[in-house]
This record gives structure tokens, C-alpha cells and sequence, in this order.
């Protein structure tokens, strides 16, 4: 395969600025029109840029989605895997509850304040799996990575379930992946979304909605932790 023709404004490009802002723009335009809704020549327009360096960095619209989504999962992982990790030590010291909580509810507020600064991101990631004829792929591969977070966070606190071939084993890691994904990372997804809609419409505060949240978040995360602990022992 010919490598693709370089267009004059890529020699101009060697730091990579003119990339970062196709991304910038990209992000910004889908957020506003949705992915189908979204034109190259637009994305063009708003960075400044040819569009043929566009697609000297793309092949074409779905990459540059695609590049978009990754950046967000390489971004997020370590931040989901922090917030799992200290949730769980939260959960597995016997520390006072005061200082418990607040560790908990601290490292819940740095993952929603990291959501909502890419909350046009998750909102396009959302929008494009809601489709009837999208391919969903972008937020599955968000399940598997939060999935993963969450194994490696119980492995912290001694508690491995799903593990080997068995079909029990087997079985338990796919209801542990539907438990990390409905009841944690859906939750937080869709909070991030909806948060300041939702203080408009019910006439919160957002810092009131946002104290409502956590204390609801933590007290599925316990459960979870708790009912994952009892399968566990039971394998």
C-alpha cells in the first residue's frame, strides 16, 4: 500500500499543533452536530487547517472519531483505576468512618471533575452508541477497560473472583463485568452528562446534586463490593 501523499501544511506540523486542534475542533463540532451531523470541511474551517491535511492525519471521519475515543481511554484508565484502588482500601481498612468517607468521596469528586472536563466527549461516545445503526464499539471498549480497572482494584483488597476456566468462573466474571458497568461506570457516565440539566430542571444546586450522587455511588459501590466478597468465598 502507497503511503499517503504529505500535504504542504505537514511540513509546517512537526510539533503536531495543527493535529491537536483538528482533534480539538473534531470533538467540539461532534458534541454539537453528532457524528452524522459533523462535516470535514467544518472541522477544517474551525482548526485553521486544509482539509487534505485532515486527511493526511486520518483516512477519514470514523478515525478521526476513533482517535478521539482513544485518547479519552488512555486519558481515563489510570484515573479509573485510582479511584477503584482507593475505594476499596477505603472499604477494606478498618479506619474511622469519618476519615473513611472522606477519602471516598474525595476520590469520587477527582473522576467527575475529569468526566465533566471531557464531558462533550462522553456525551458523544453516549449519543453515537444510542444510535439504532452504530456500531458501539467505542463505549464497549470503555466496559472492558473500567472492567479491568475493577479486577485489579478487588485483587487489592484480596478478593479475585471469576477466576480460572470453569463455567462457575466464567460466569461469575461476566456478572462482575455487567455489575462494574450498570452499577459504577454507567452511573458516573450518565451523571456527568446529565449533571447540569438536571440541577436546572429540579432547581439544585450542582453542588448539591454532585453530594447527592457520591453518597448514593458509595452506597452501590459497598453493596457490590460486598455481594462480589460473597461470591467470592462461595467459588
Amino acid at each position: 500500500m502507497s503511503a499517503r501523499p504529505r500535504p504542504p501544511d505537514a511540513s509546517a506540523d512537526a510539533g503536531g499543533d495543527s493535529r491537536a486542534r483538528i482533534l480539538s475542533c473534531a470533538q467540539e463540532l461532534f458534541a454539537q452536530q453528532g457524528f452524522e451531523g459533523a462535516r470535514v470541511d467544518e472541522i477544517a474551517r474551525r482548526a485553521g487547517v486544509n482539509k487534505a491535511l485532515i486527511y493526511y492525519y486520518f483516512r477519514n471521519k470514523q478515525e478521526l472519531f476513533d482517535r478521539l475515543v482513544e485518547q479519552f481511554l488512555v486519558e481515563s484508565r489510570p484515573i479509573k483505576a485510582r479511584l477503584l484502588t482507593r475505594l476499596t482500601r477505603c472499604e477494606a481498612a478498618g479506619d474511622g468512618r469519618k476519615g473513611r468517607d472522606r477519602a471516598a468521596n474525595a476520590a469520587v469528586n477527582r473522576m467527575l471533575d475529569f468526566l465533566g472536563q471531557r464531558r462533550s466527549l462522553v456525551t458523544i461516545i453516549f449519543s453515537h452508541a444510542m444510535r439504532g445503526d452504530s456500531d458501539a464499539s467505542p463505549l464497549l471498549r470503555y466496559i472492558d477497560a473500567s472492567f479491568e480497572d475493577s479486577l485489579a482494584a478487588l485483587a487489592t483488597a484480596g478478593v479475585r473472583p471469576g477466576r480460572g476456566s470453569s463455567a462457575r468462573a466464567v460466569y461469575e466474571r461476566r456478572r462482575l463485568q455487567l455489575r462494574s458497568f450498570y452499577s459504577l461506570m454507567m452511573p458516573l457516565l450518565s451523571y456527568v452528562v446529565l449533571e447540569e440539566r438536571w440541577a436546572v430542571f429540579y432547581g439544585n444546586s450542582r453542588a448539591e446534586a454532585r453530594r447527592c450522587f457520591i453518597e448514593l455511588f458509595l452506597e452501590s459501590f459497598r453493596t457490590q463490593l460486598v455481594a462480589i466478597d460473597v461470591l467470592d468465598n462461595d467459588t
